[in-house]
C-alpha cells in the first residue's frame, strides 16, 4: 500500500482580496494539468495575480519547480501572474540552481 501523500490544491480569497491556491502534499508530473485548471479558475475573475501558497508542500524536488513553471506559464498565456509563498529554504535553493528565481518569484 502507497502512503505517500497526494498533491491537493485549494483556492481562497474573493473580491478585492488576491486569490491564493495553497498547494499541499507533493507536486508530480502527472498533478501539472490540474494545478493549471485550478489556476486558471481564480484567473477567471477580475484578478491580475494569485499567490501560491507552498507552505504545506512536502517535498522540494525537479518534479515541484516543473509544477510550478507550469503554473507560472498558465498565468504568463493569460497576461497574469504568480507569486510563491510560504517557499522552504530548500526550494528557493533548487529554483536559484536552475536559474528560475525570476520566473518563479517569492515571498519566502
Amino acid at each position: 500500500m502507497n502512503n505517500e501523500r497526494k498533491r491537493t490544491a485549494t483556492a481562497a480569497g474573493t473580491g478585492s482580496q488576491e486569490p491564493v491556491l495553497v498547494i499541499t502534499g507533493r507536486i508530480s508530473g502527472g498533478s501539472a494539468v490540474a494545478l493549471c485548471e485550478a489556476i486558471t479558475r481564480l484567473f477567471d475573475g477580475r484578478v491580475s495575480s494569485v499567490v501560491c501558497d507552498l507552505s504545506a508542500l512536502d517535498r522540494a524536488d525537479l518534479a515541484a519547480v516543473d509544477g510550478l513553471a507550469r503554473l507560472q506559464l498558465a498565468a504568463l498565456r493569460r497576461d497574469r501572474r504568480m507569486r510563491l509563498r510560504g517557499t522552504s529554504r530548500e526550494l528557493r535553493e533548487l529554483i536559484a540552481l536552475l536559474g528560475l528565481g525570476d520566473v518563479l518569484p517569492s515571498d519566502g
